[in-house]
């Protein structure tokens, strides 16, 4: 059995932003993204990524480590992920 270890504390990430730049924040809705890929991402210095669903913004967001996170990129560049 794999232990993970406990992700970093949500308001130890740095700011959320949603793909045109724009810092989103849970409950945000002037940056509403229909138009602009649903998600915001925020970074922590020890390499965790936070992704929240800005469409659900009472939705926890989800924690990737940076293994976790650079494996997920490399599948959207190989076309590995999604439809």
């Amino acid at each position: 059995m794999h232990v993970y270890p406990e992700p970093p504390a949500l308001d130890t990430f740095g700011s959320f932003t949603i793909p045109d730049g724009r810092t989103w924040t849970f409950g945000d809705d002037e940056h509403g993204t229909h138009d602009n890929g649903c998600i915001a991402v925020a970074f922590h210095p020890d390499g965790w990524v936070a992704v929240a669903d800005t469409k659900n913004p009472h939705t926890p967001p989800l924690i990737y480590n940076a293994d976790e996170w650079a494996n997920f990129q490399a599948a959207v560049r190989e076309g590995r992920y999604g439809a």
